[in-house]
């Protein structure tokens, strides 16, 4: 039912933006089109008032020379020689003038200026110019004709009736006028692009037209609808279908008035329409964006509506299943006004302090789950938010003590947020009994104490046990070494080996016994941490190692080194321990070892790098452990201590320490510790 309304909303919203439209566009084109045709009509009748002006000219040139006193008694005593010469300069000052004829009024040529001796005699009475003339003897503006006389041209001609004073016709003076004049007279108005003007005779016959040239055979245009139309007498403006060069123009006509000749303004359909087709295209494009933004905005608008009714549905769904989750959560759910009375109370706070549903809402915390030593904090704390914004117990989590309905308090981990709507502020909170977790704190607590007794316990053994030992290994070791020197040679062979066993027992035993003394005071001996330049570190290890370095001819370089937090001499110690091993388990190539640190987030990590015989992956863990040894003692000497000891000495500093090697390529010792805020110029060496 809903989505049928939207429908409708939104055919009732577009139908009208469609009709109103359509209906402009309409208006738009008509009055486009208009402009558009008044705009050749205004040119026609521009260019057939200008060549109006043209063959009025004309005639009233010939009158003025028609009328000469001396030039009519010439040609009414037949001095046709002496009359012509009088013409003679007219040509020169109308250059627009191609010939001027003198003729009888029988039609007969009788002289000519420009002379073309061949055409005089000749009898021109069958031409337009004569029958015109002849008709009522006053002035005529002929047809386009091509002339007899050589060159043969076209031309048009203006005939004067050459009259005495009683009127009586004694000769013709024709001025005859090119065509190409007549073209550049259409030119002078601009159509437009693919426009132009032509001009029709009283034959229909092309007297001048850019598309025709002015001395080749004359075209008839008589069959042409627009210029039938013109010949009658008939001025408009129109679409018009062209025969002769089969095409539709837009053709605005206009007749010479008083000549019987037409004007023609015209230029195919497609081009005339150009400018107004660009703007209807661009009235459409407007009135398409136009569509589509108010489709896109209805759409908009009907998706709001749904997507509102759906949120409104959703919201009440959603409020349904928060009241159903709060109901059924592991902690107690509460929520206070501003007053500080309850407003919500789910299942688990009835089970967890004993107040149902309908006991707590409307009562305050203070007469329920606040124990009387916290009442006025409480109260304090309400009021300071409500005029601050603020409060201390606010948005973290905190663990407070919480009374029961019987009067037991217990302890309890509290979330309390505000949420303000509008005018009104609300408090909610999530409460859990953490009894239980306190219990078990409490236990860890005395676990984790009694383990660091026993591991104390253990270091104080390990150290008390191994230092109470050296005295009768001493012992043992000095009398087998007295045994051997007494008695070397003097028993069987196997006894000298025996004796050989055991003073070599008995010097790894003191050895391990030295090496298990200075394990267990990694942790005996540490001493508060202070900062520790490790630059002045490296340079003191390579000092006590100075003639191990030298005997074998190792490489030892290192980069500027942090400060960090730590005991220096286990500092020292875990450098010395890592830089022995690197020169203990040198390849055949000289020893070369680089120590080097790079920072990475909140750790320094520091590296000791050699060119060794390396260790294989399957070794990384085990090489850290106690007494794990990877070599025969004949090869590589000692008891596998050193590397635990300097895992051991990273661990109590807060770090890491792994190892990255192939064997026969050589390996890097990592170990990290933290970094410490020191003071500017601490950090480097």
């Amino acid at each position: 039912m809903k989505r049928h309304a939207h429908q409708v909303i939104l055919i009732l919203t577009l139908v009208p933006l469609v009709l109103v439209a359509s209906f402009s566009y309409i208006k738009i084109r008509e009055d486009l089109t208009d402009l558009t045709l008044g705009r050749f009509d205004s040119i026609a009748q521009l260019s057939a008032n200008s060549l109006q002006r043209h063959f009025d000219s004309l005639k009233a040139l010939g009158l003025s020379l028609a009328t000469r006193v001396r030039f009519i008694n010439l040609v009414n005593q037949g001095n046709w020689e002496e009359a012509v010469k009088i013409m003679e300069a007219v040509p020169k000052n109308f250059p627009y003038i191609d010939r001027i004829l003198l003729a009888d009024p029988k039609g007969v040529l009788m002289a000519d200026v420009p002379p073309v001796p061949e055409v005089r005699g000749i009898n021109f009475s069958h031409r337009d110019w004569y029958q015109g003339v002849s008709r009522n003897w006053e002035p005529y503006l002929s047809n386009a004709y091509r002339r007899t006389a050589a060159p043969q041209r076209n031309v048009i001609a203006v005939a004067i009736p050459i009259k005495t004073d009683d009127l009586e016709v004694v000769g013709i003076l024709v001025i005859q006028i090119r065509l190409e004049t007549l073209l550049e007279w259409s030119q002078a108005v601009t159509v437009g692009p693919k426009g132009f003007i032509y001009f029709v005779d009283r034959e229909g016959k092309i007297a001048a037209s850019p598309q025709y040239p002015p001395q080749e055979d004359l075209v008839d245009y008589s069959e042409v609808p627009v210029v039938q139309k013109v010949l009658r007498g008939e001025r408009g403006v129109g679409v018009f279908f062209n025969p002769v060069e089969n095409e539709e123009r837009v053709s605005a006509y206009r007749p010479v008035e008083g000549y019987g000749w037409g004007v023609i303004a015209q230029e195919p359909t497609k081009f005339a329409f150009l400018h107004r087709n660009k703007g209807l295209r661009f009235v459409l494009i407007v009135y398409l964006f136009v569509f589509v933004l108010s489709l896109l905005l209805s759409f908009i608008i009907i998706r709001i509506l749904s997507e509102r009714e759906r949120a409104v549905a959703v919201l009440r769904q959603s409020e349904e299943k928060i009241r159903l989750i709060l109901q059924t959560a592991y902690d107690a759910f509460i929520a206070i006004n501003r007053e500080g009375r309850i407003t919500e109370w789910n299942r688990q706070a009835e089970l967890i302090f004993g107040w149902s549903l309908k006991e707590a809402i409307g009562r305050t915390l203070v007469e329920t789950i606040i124990p009387p030593q916290y009442h006025e904090a409480h109260q304090k704390g309400l009021k300071h938010f409500l005029e601050t914004g603020e409060g201390p117990v606010l948005n973290r989590r905190i663990e407070l003590a919480a009374l029961h309905r019987d009067g037991h308090e217990f302890p309890v981990e509290i979330t309390i947020w505000p949420v303000k709507a509008g005018e009104h502020v609300y408090f909610n909170a999530f409460l859990r009994d953490i009894s239980e977790k306190r219990r078990l704190e409490e236990s860890e607590k005395r676990k984790t104490e009694e383990l660091a007794r026993s591991n104390q316990d253990l270091e104080q053994f390990a150290y008390v046990a191994s230092h109470d030992l050296q005295e009768p290994l001493r012992m043992v070791s000095s009398y087998t070494q007295l045994l051997a020197k007494r008695y070397q040679l003097k028993l069987d062979k196997d006894a000298d080996d025996f004796i050989g066993y055991a003073v070599d027992g008995a010097k790894r035993m003191q050895l391990l016994i030295h090496d298990l003394l200075e394990y267990s005071r990694v942790s005996a001996d540490a001493k508060p941490f202070q900062p520790v330049e490790m630059g002045k570190v490296v340079r003191l290890v390579l000092d006590n190692l100075k003639m191990a370095i030298q005997e074998i001819n190792a490489e030892m370089t290192f980069d500027p080194l942090p400060t960090v937090s730590g005991d220096e001499m286990q500092m020292a110690r875990l450098l010395q321990n890592l830089i022995r091993n690197a020169l203990k388990f040198r390849g055949k190539e000289p020893a070369r070892i680089h120590i080097s640190s790079e920072k990475k987030e909140d750790q320094w990590v520091f590296s000791v790098k050699d060119n060794g015989i390396g260790i294989e992956p399957a070794y990384f863990e085990r090489i850290f452990q106690i007494f794990q040894r990877l070599h025969p003692r004949d090869k590589y000497p000692g008891t596998g201590i050193g590397l635990a000891v300097c895992k051991r000495i990273v661990e109590n500093h807060g770090g890491k320490i792994w190892v990255e090697s192939q064997k026969g390529s050589g390996a890097t010792f990592f170990f990290s510790l933290p970094v410490i805020p020191l003071s500017e110029g601490e950090q480097d060496v």
